[in-house]
């Protein structure tokens, strides 16, 4: 026992901050000392106790003639998708939606799109490429 204790802020059952201290703040609950607060990110506290944060499929990734889609199916709403072009990490697309979201590639490069569902989905970051 190392005399502090773990604790954490939670936003819809998910974990959205922690810390470690002589005092669990207001506003925050404490966790086990057994959970490492590393690993809290990924989990929700439930009423059956700490549970894995569901995950979006991984979309499918298409390459055709002029381009490459990609397609993320049963999304959330406002699901937020944000296309950044790789290594300048200039922004190429910002867009949200539900349901299926395709997203069309057809400058060549590398391309890195984050994908940020609302709570409880755990975010997604997804890389692709469009060839010359």
């Amino acid at each position: 026992m190392t005399g502090l204790f773990k604790y954490v802020r939670l936003e819809a059952g998910c974990v959205v901050a922690g810390g470690q201290g002589a005092i669990v703040p207001d506003g925050y609950v404490e966790v086990p000392e057994a959970l490492e607060l590393t690993a809290l990110g990924s989990l929700m506290l439930t009423q059956d106790g700490w549970a894995a944060r569901p995950v979006l499929a991984s979309p499918l990734i298409t390459t055709g003639e002029g381009g490459t889609d990609v397609t993320f199916d049963d999304c959330p709403p406002a699901t937020a998708f944000e296309v950044t072009q790789a290594p300048s990490g200039a922004i190429v697309q910002s867009l949200s939606g539900s349901g299926r979201v395709t997203i069309r590639l057809t400058d060549p490069g590398h391309y890195r799109i984050d994908v940020q569902p609302p709570l409880p989905f755990m975010p997604l970051l997804i890389g692709a490429q469009v060839a010359e």
